[in-house]
Parts: C-alpha cells; structure tokens; sequence
C-alpha cells in the first residue's frame, strides 16, 4: 500500500489583497512538489476557512493560478481544484501576447531558441547527466506511426535534452517559447512532403544525440543550431540569415 503524502501546509493570510498572498503560497506548494501533478487541492470551503477569506477571494486566486498553467478548476467539482504544475502554459500565454504586440520576426524568434536550446544540449552531455529518457524519445520519434505522432515526439525530444540537463528554469522556458515559434514557422515547412521532413528532423536529431552520447557540449551545441537554420532557412530573409550564420561559429 503506498505510503499516503502528508497534508501540504498554509498558512493564515491578512486580507489586503488576500488573492495574491493565497496565489504565492499555491505556488509556492506547487512548485515545490509539495502537490504532484494529478493531485488536488483542498476545496474552496476548506480554503476559505484556511485562508480567513471569502469565497471570490479563493475563486479568484484559483483563476489566476488556472491561468499560470498551476492547476485546472472546475466550479462545483466536490474533489477540489486538481494540480497540473505546469508553469510553462502561463509563460507560453505572456510570450504570445509579447509576440503579438511587438511583432517579432522569425529570424528574432529562431536566434533565442538557438541560444537556448545550443545551451540546454551543451548541459545535456555533461559527463554524469543520465542519458535514458533522452534514448527513448529518439526511439520515439523514430516509431512515430504517423506524422502528428511524430511531431509530439520532437517536442519531447526537445524537453527532454532539457531535462537532461539539469537546468529546470531552461525546461520551463523551451517548452514555453516552443508553442509560439511551432505556430509562427509551422506553414514554413509546407514545401516539403511529410517524409521529407520526417527524414531531415530525424537525421539532425541522431546527430545532437550522438553528441552528448559522446559528452561532447561543444558539438551537441553546434549541431542543435545548425538544425534550426537548416529546417528554418527558407523562411529567414536573406540579410537577416547572417545573424544566424554568426551564431554558428
């Protein structure tokens, strides 16, 4: 029988803008593990006596912690507001409206993942950074029946050379500004047939893993930005793709 976690500890609030000091400690629990993913928080009654405030008190910090990606409410649910711990989905929503209102360019959007993503590989082969779920999202990839399958899969190779690497913050960060940039280039790639993609996507993603397999950070950070002008080229104007050629030297 598992072991059943202990309670997660609040504690009581002073009312002035009660919603944020109540958002602060969710966050707080959340982030720290305290409530994994799948598990629930307490009901809004029971909040409401923790906390010493009112109902549309607990119903608006619950909004906002919905809105960060922290946890998924639904209004009458007797089993209380359920954890999703997912801070990327808030990232993602201020990243879009960023884009939006200052109206980015691809080549803008392709140099940020460059750098980060060039980093998270160059972390991922540090000597010691286990290796094996970043095996099995290659293999998954690689036995992706169909292309939307196959496309899941890249995202999650992506996240987990990311994983592997240690730094949680980059994690959150690439999974965030993973969304804009797929939405924003997606129609760049329709001059190739899916198996054309497929084939391409697969061999540069064999080559950044063979990198860290290797342990060497330097190649597994070149290879990852060499991959992203390659696949992205045709939608970079031509004086601005030697800011991303200078990213490769």
């Amino acid at each position: 029988m598992a072991k059943k976690r202990p309670s997660p500890t609040f504690e009581p609030i002073k009312p002035t803008r009660a919603h944020e000091a109540i958002l602060a400690q969710l966050q707080r629990t959340i982030l720290a593990g305290e409530l994994a993913p799948g598990e629930r928080l307490p009901s809004e009654r029971e909040m409401m006596a923790t906390f010493g405030v009112s109902r549309p008190t607990v119903r608006e910090a619950l909004r906002v912690a919905e809105v960060l990606g922290l946890v998924a409410v639904r209004h009458g649910d007797p089993g209380g507001p359920r954890v999703l711990g997912q801070p990327s989905v808030g990232v993602t929503r201020v990243l879009d409206g960023l884009l939006a209102a200052e109206g980015s360019s691809v080549a803008e959007l392709l140099e940020a993942r460059m750098v980060l993503e060039g980093a998270a590989a160059r972390l991922a082969a540090r000597p010691g950074a286990e290796l094996g779920p970043l095996e099995e999202a290659y293999r998954a990839m690689e036995q992706a029946p169909d292309f939307a399958r196959f496309v899941a899969a890249d995202a999650l190779f992506h996240r987990r050379v990311a994983e592997v690497g240690g730094n949680r913050l980059l994690v959150v960060i690439l999974t965030a500004l993973r969304d804009p940039i797929v939405r924003l280039i997606t129609e760049g790639l329709s001059g190739a047939t899916e198996a054309e993609a497929r084939a391409t996507i697969l061999r540069t993603h064999g080559e950044i893993l063979e990198a860290i397999r290797a342990r060497d950070g330097a190649a597994a950070d070149r290879r990852s930005r060499r991959h992203l002008v390659d696949l992205y080229a045709a939608l970079v104007a031509p004086e601005e793709r030697a800011r991303l050629e200078a990213l490769l030297s």
